[in-house]
This record gives structure tokens, C-alpha cells and sequence, in this order.
């Protein structure tokens, strides 16, 4: 059988993984097994009998113990279940990062926020991006960010009028819409001490990092915010931080004029 033919045997019945799990535990018979699980003799006899031709079990002395083979069988089917779980709980903004969660560990959406727009709330994750920025104190600021939007400079203007340290990462179409469009709000950013302006080529997400705190933006592809993922000192930060360094070092510097 090949690989794929025994994850689908072990997965085709409930009651070959309860067998496994009772025997992760503890050795038994199969009578205990039967009360435990509340199966039918026919039905336990069946699933210790397929899980012992894959050397996942063996019986000794009367008993059925898990194997290092099915040791770490289940161990891997437990992970999967995991993952499969945590993204279904986690939805659409994965759906919406696809070119940056190559690398991003699923304990980091286990502790992580996940706010997503929906017809009824469209401005929910940038309501839950203000409320954070509300909320915390905040000394320093980096970001990358993949689209020009009047309404994020509104909620950082705070911000950049108390002198926060602030780095952004955009990209060129973002900065030539800055330039073009709104060119005085661009020239005082770039003006001011406190900001610095990184430039890439292209971008289509978005990340905010203040204090402990990380927040993962996701847009559609007509640049709205429709997603994000935020925790505060969690796994979530230290992927964050990595990827912002990843983008910023291969970014080059905006001078002024």
C-alpha cells in the first residue's frame, strides 16, 4: 500500500483513531477497549486487526500496545488535525497572505486575534487596528504597508504629530500615488525627522509592529483591508519582526529632495 492508502485507512474510521488514542495511554485488552470506547467486539477486532498488519500495535501477553511506528503515526495525524483546526478557526485572512505564510508557524495562530471584514461589519479590522493604536503606548512604529489610504494616515496622524518614531515600507505604485496624489501630506512625512521611508517593488500585505504588540493586515485584490492577525508578545511577534527586517533590508532608502 503506499503512503497516502494508509493515512486513508487509519482516517476512514473513528474508531481505529479512538483505538489508537486509548492505546497512546496505556496498554489493554479488548475488552477494555470495547467498554471504553463503547464498541462492539466485531468492531474493536477489526480495528486492532488492520492497525497490527501496519506494525502501528501488537498484542502481548494478552494486551494491545501502541508501537514506536504508531507512535508517531498518530503523533502526525494529531499535528495535522491540529493545523487543519487552527486554519479553519483562524478563515479568511490566511486565504488573503498567501505569499507570506510560507514560513509562519501555526502556534502563531493559536494565540493571534484574527478580525475579519464582513457585509455587516466592513470596517472591523481597521476598527481593531485603531482600538490597538488606542491602547497601547507606542514610542516606535514600523510598518509596511501596500496601498495609499487617507483613512490609515488619519489613524497614525496621532502619531506622526507627537514625534513617534516611525519607519514605513511601500512600495513604487504606492509612493507614486503618494507623490501624485496626495503631494503635501507626502512631502511633510518626508520632511519630518521622525519618519523614514523604505521603498520596494511590490507589496500586498500589510504590518504594523508597536511595543510587543504585531498586527498582520490582509487586503483583497482591489486594496481594501479586509483581514488581520494581531497578539501581543506571542509567536506571532517574532515571525512578524522577522519579516519586516526580511522586507526592510531589501528595501532602499527614500532621501528627500
Amino acid at each position: 500500500m503506499t503512503a497516502r492508502e494508509e493515512v486513508a485507512f487509519l482516517v476512514g474510521s473513528e474508531h481505529r483513531v479512538a483505538v489508537m488514542r486509548a492505546l497512546r495511554e496505556e496498554s489493554a485488552r479488548p475488552c477494555e477497549l470495547e467498554r471504553e470506547l463503547v464498541a462492539s467486539r466485531a468492531t474493536v477486532q477489526r480495528a486492532l486487526s488492520g492497525l497490527a498488519d501496519r506494525g502501528w500495535v501488537e498484542k502481548r501477553d494478552g494486551e494491545y500496545r501502541q508501537t514506536g511506528a504508531g507512535l508517531l503515526v498518530f503523533r502526525a495525524y494529531r499535528q495535522l488535525t491540529d493545523v487543519v483546526g487552527t486554519v479553519e478557526d483562524v478563515g479568511s485572512p490566511l486565504s488573503l497572505l498567501d505569499s507570506v505564510t510560507d514560513d509562519l508557524p501555526v502556534t502563531a495562530l493559536r494565540t493571534a486575534t484574527a478580525t475579519t471584514a464582513t457585509a455587516k461589519t466592513p470596517h472591523a479590522p481597521l476598527e481593531r487596528y485603531a482600538s490597538l493604536l488606542r491602547e497601547r503606548e507606542v514610542d516606535t512604529l514600523r510598518g509596511i504597508c501596500p496601498v495609499l489610504s487617507p483613512v490609515f494616515n488619519e489613524v497614525h496622524r496621532p502619531l506622526f504629530d507627537a514625534g513617534v518614531d516611525m519607519e514605513l515600507v511601500i512600495d513604487e505604485q504606492t509612493l507614486e500615488a503618494a507623490e501624485t496624489t496626495t503631494p503635501d501630506n507626502h512631502a511633510t512625512a518626508m520632511s519630518a525627522d521622525s519618519f523614514t521611508l523604505f521603498v520596494v517593488e511590490d507589496l500586498d500585505f500589510g504590518l504594523s509592529l508597536f511595543g510587543d504588540t504585531a498586527v498582520v493586515a490582509a487586503y483583497d485584490d482591489q486594496g481594501r483591508f479586509r483581514a488581520c492577525l494581531d497578539d501581543d508578545g506571542g509567536p506571532l511577534v517574532t515571525w512578524a519582526n522577522d519579516l519586516y527586517e526580511r522586507y526592510r533590508n531589501g528595501a532602499h532608502v527614500l532621501e528627500t529632495a
